[in-house]
C-alpha cells in the first residue's frame, strides 16, 4: 500500500522511504497544486490528514469526483461521505482511499483535498488526479484446467478434495544429444534428477497469464516478474514458447521485466525439479510494480510441483514388458504370457536382452511411474541406483511416448538389493485414521527396528519417495530374504465387490503347513512335491521331488519357517496398521522359504511373486502336492477330474470369487532358478481406470503443509490498515 504525503505533495511507502508510485507533482496556479497517481484498483490509498497538515489547520474536506471513489476513516474504518467537513484529531489521523472503477483514460478520477482554520479560511487546496488500473496474476487455481481471473486462492496453496492451488509439471528437458538421438546421461551427477524425456508442449505446461485492465502505465512505472535465486534453479518460464530462447525465468535468471502489457502477457512454466529433502515443491511467482526502483504494489500466485508417483497393480494393464532371452530359455513364459494378456486386452512388448548387464529380472531395473496435471497425466520412469536401465528400452520404447526418466542415487555408496525396485510395491487408494491416500501408500522394504546396525533404501532415493508426499510410505521388514524385497511377501489384487476395493496377498507359512498336514492326514505322507522339478546350486542339480511326510519330518526348516512367520506377523500388524486393514482384506498365500547364509529363499515358485493384468492373474506354478478329487482337504472342491495341486486349488477357490482368474505359468528352470519369479521378469505399464477421478492433490499428507491463502490475504490487510 502507498501513503500520500500531503505536506510533500507526493506518495511514499509506508515505511516513508523515498517517493514512490506513479505521483508526480506540478503547480496549477492561484496556490493549488495537482498530484496525479497511477494506483491498482486492488491497493489503498492512505491519507495521513492531521500529521501533514498545513499549520493552524483545523479542518479538511474531501470531495470525490465519482461514486467509485470510497473514503474510510481510521481506525474504525467506517465510510465518510464526500464533502463533509471532517476536524482534524490525532487519533482520526488517516483516510483510506479505495477506487473500485478501472480508469478509462489517465487522470480521469479526482480527490478534492481542502485544509481550511478555524475561521473556515482555505489555507491549502490539493487536487488528487488519479489513473485507477488493475494488475493481477491469474493461474489454474481451482485446477480444472482454465485459468482463473479474480480467483483470491492463487495466493494460497492447500490438500484435500476441497483445496485450492496451481500445479506445476516436471520437464526432464534432454539438453544434449549424440548422435543417434539419445541424451548423454551423467552418472556421477547425484543432484541431476532429472535426466532425460520428451519435451513437453507449450499447452502442456503450467499457464500464468499476467493481466492488465486500464489505460498505459504512466511514464518511469514498470512491471517485474521475479522469484528467488534458489526457485530459478528449479523452473523455467517461458514467453512466446517453450524454445531455449524464450525463456523469461530460469536457472540464473530470476527477474523478468516488463515495459508494458496491452491487456495480457501469456507466461507458462515448467519446474525442473521434483520435491526433495531440500525443496518441498513449493513455488511462489511474484508481480511487482515499480516506480523507477521503487515498489508500488504486488500480486503474486502459489504453485506445488506436481510430484512423482507410483500406479497400484489394481489399475488397468495397458502393456506387460518382458525380457526375451538370448538363448529362448523363456519363449515358452513368453508364448503362454502372449495368450493370457491376449485374454486380459493387454499388449505384451519383448525387450532385448542385454548380454553386458547379466540381469534378466525387469522389474527390478525400473519403476514405470506418472506426474499428473489437471491438463494431463504423463508417465515417469523412476531408474533403479542399481544400474542405469536399459536406455535402448527407455529412450526407443517409452520416451518416444513422451514418458520422462528420472534416477535418484547416493555417490559412493554400495547398492544393495534393497535398492532394487522389486522392493517397491504401492496400495491401492485408502483411508486411514480419517486421512485419505487417492493413490495409496507405497510399500518397502527395510531392517526390522532395533535390530542392530539398520539396513533400508539408499539414503537419497528413500528420501527422494517420502519428500513425494502424496503416497507416504509404509516400511517393513525384508532383511530377513535373500533377495529382500516386497514382492516377495506381498501383492494387491483388485476386488471391487469388497469394502476395500482390493485385497492383500500375503505370504504364509502357516498356511503351506496346513495344506500339507491335510494332505498327509487324508492321502498320507508319500504324495510328492515338486515332481519333474530339478534344485541347482554348486554347478550341480539333484531331483527336486519330495514327499510331503518328508517335508512335514524337517523339523529344522519347520522352525526356521516358524521364525519367518513371526516376521511376517510383524509384518501383518504393520499393514494393518498403516494401511487400516482388516483380517477379512488379507489372503494368505501358501509359502515355503529355505534358510541359508546370506537369508531365505522360497523353497518353491512364490505364488505372492505373481503379475496382475487386471482381473488375470499371471502367477508362477507351484509344483504342489497333487491328490485325487475325492480328496477335499480344505477346499471346497476339485476344479476338473484327475489329480490336482492343492496349492493351485487353494489359490483359485480364494481368488475366483473375487472375479479374478487365476493362470499359472511354469518358470522352475527360467526365473526360480535365479531367485526370482514372474513379476521379477516383467514390468507392467498401467493406466487409471476411468471411474477413479481422485487426484494426487485430494491427499491430505502428514508430511506437507497448505498455505492457507485467505490468511494471507488477511495478514496482509491487517498491515496494510493499522
Amino acid at each position: 500500500m502507498i501513503q500520500l504525503d500531503l505536506s510533500r505533495k507526493m506518495l511514499i511507502p509506508d515505511d516513508g522511504q523515498q517517493a514512490v508510485g506513479g505521483g508526480y507533482v506540478y503547480p496549477v496556479g492561484n496556490g493549488s497544486l495537482t498530484v496525479s497517481a497511477a494506483i491498482s484498483a486492488d491497493h489503498d490509498i492512505r491519507l495521513p490528514l492531521f500529521t501533514t497538515a498545513p499549520k493552524n489547520a483545523v479542518k479538511v474536506r474531501l470531495e470525490a469526483s465519482s461514486d467509485q471513489i470510497s473514503l474510510h476513516k481510521m481506525p474504525g474504518r467506517d465510510i465518510l461521505e464526500t464533502g463533509t467537513d471532517v476536524t482534524l484529531e490525532r487519533e482520526f489521523d488517516q483516510i483510506i482511499l479505495r477506487c473500485s472503477r478501472i480508469s478509462r483514460e489517465a487522470g480521469d478520477l479526482l480527490l478534492r483535498v481542502q485544509y481550511f482554520d478555524g475561521h473556515l479560511r482555505q489555507l491549502e487546496d490539493l487536487i488528487v488526479r488519479l489513473t485507477v488500473f488493475r494488475l493481477s496474476l491469474a493461474v489454474d487455481a481451482d485446477r480444472d484446467g482454465y485459468v482463473d481471473y479474480h480467483n483470491p486462492n492463487k495466493r494460497g496453496w492447500k490438500w484435500g478434495p476441497q483445496g485450492f492451488g496451481a500445479v506445476l509439471p516436471v520437464n526432464c528437458e534432454i539438453d544434449q544429444k549424440t548422435k543417434k538421438g539419445q541424451a548423454i546421461v551423467n552418472p556421477s551427477d547425484s543432484d541431476a534428477d532429472l535426466l532425460a524425456c520428451g519435451p513437453l508442449k507449450l499447452k502442456d505446461l503450467c499457464p500464468i497469464f499476467i493481466r492488465k485492465q486500464g489505460p498505459d502505465l504512466p511514464p518511469g512505472m514498470s512491471l517485474s516478474l521475479q522469484v528467488t535465486d534458489a526457485t530459478a534453479n528449479k523452473i523455467r518460464i517461458y514467453h512466446g514458447g517453450s524454445g531455449k530462447d524464450n525463456v523469461v525465468i530460469g536457472p540464473g535468471q530470476a527477474r523478468f521485466d516488463i515495459k508494458d502489457i496491452d491487456s495480457e502477457l501469456e507466461l507458462w512454466a515448467e519446474a525442473l525439479r521434483y520435491p526433495s529433502p531440500r525443496f518441498d515443491g513449493l513455488v511462489t511467482v511474484e508481480l511487482f510494480l515499480f516506480y523507477r526502483d521503487l515498489l508500488v504494489c504486488k500480486d503474486k500466485v502459489i504453485l506445488r510441483v506436481a510430484p512423482w508417483c507410483m500406479a497400484s497393480t489394481t489399475w488397468n494393464a495397458d502393456t506387460i514388458y518382458i525380457t526375451k532371452f538370448p538363448k529362448g530359455e523363456n519363449d515358452q513364459i513368453i508364448r503362454d504370457l502372449q495368450v493370457i494378456a491376449g485374454q486380459a486386452g493387454v499388449s505384451l512388448s519383448q525387450v532385448p536382452s542385454d548380454p553386458q548387464r547379466g540381469n534378466h529380472f525387469l522389474q527390478d531395473e525400473l519403476e514405470i511411474g506418472f506426474s499428473e496435471t489437471p491438463r494431463r497425466l504423463y508417465e515417469v520412469v523412476l531408474d533403479s541406483p542399481n544400474r542405469f536401465c536399459r536406455k535402448g528400452f527407455v529412450y526407443k520404447r517409452l520416451l518416444g511416448n513422451a514418458f520422462a526418466y528420472i534416477v535418484r542415487r547416493d555417490k559412493n555408496c554400495r547398492v544393495s538389493n534393497l535398492d532394487k525396485f522389486g522392493n517397491l510395491e504401492v496400495s491401492p487408494p485408502l483411508s486411514v485414521h480419517g486421512r485419505h491416500f487417492p493413490l495409496g501408500r507405497i510399500v518397502m522394504g527395510g531392517s526390522l527396528p532395533g535390530a542392530g546396525r539398520e539396513q533400508r533404501l539408499m539414503r537419497k532415493l528413500r528420501r527422494f519417495l517420502y519428500a513425494q508426499a502424496v503416497q507416504e510410505p509404509v516400511e517393513i521388514h525384508t532383511n530377513w530374504l535373500r533377495v529382500r524385497h516386497v514382492d516377495e511377501l506381498l501383492t494387491f489384487v483388485p476386488a471391487p465387490d469388497t469394502p476395500k476395493g482390493f485385497k492383500l496377498l500375503l505370504a504364509s507359512p502357516n498356511t503351506c503347513y496346513r495344506l500339507m498336514r491335510e494332505v498327509e492326514r487324508i492321502h498320507g505322507g508319500d504324495v510328492l512335491m515338486f515332481e519333474g522339478r530339478r534344485r541347482y546350486g554348486g554347478g550341480t542339480s539333484s531331483n527336486a521331488a519330495i514327499p510331503v511326510g518328508d517335508l512335514l519330518e524337517n523339523h529344522n526348516m519347520m522352525a526356521a519357517n516358524f521364525e519367518y512367520q513371526n516376521y511376517i506377523e510383524w509384518n501383518r500388524s504393520i499393514l494393518k496398521r498403516e494401511l487400516n486393514l482388516r483380517d477379512s482384506d488379507i489372503i494368505d498365500v501358501p509359502v515355503l522359504f529355505k534358510h541359508s547364509r546370506r537369508g531365505a529363499r522360497a523353497y518353491f515358485p512364490n505364488m505372492v511373486n505373481m503379475a496382475v493384468l487386471g482381473r488375470h492373474l499371471v502367477i508362477p506354478k507351484p509344483f504342489g502336492p497333487k491328490v485325487e478329487p475325492e480328496m477335499k482337504l480344505a477346499l471346497k472342491q476339485a476344479t476338473a477330474p484327475g489329480q490336482y495341486d492343492v496349492f493351485e486349488t487353494y489359490m483359485r477357490e480364494e481368488l475366483n470369487p473375487l472375479g479374478l482368474q487365476c493362470y499359472f505359468i511354469q518358470d522352475w528352470e527360467v526365473y526360480y532358478k535365479r531367485f526370482g519369479n514372474i513379476h521379477c521378469g516383467t514390468n507392467v505399464l498401467r493406466r487409471r481406470p476411468k471411474r477413479h477421478n481422485e487426484r494426487w492433490w485430494d491427499a491430505e499428507p502428514l508430511f506437507s503443509f497448505s498455505i492457507d491463502a485467505e490468511h494471507d490475504v488477511r495478514e496482509e490487510a491487517v498491515g496494510r490498515f493499522e
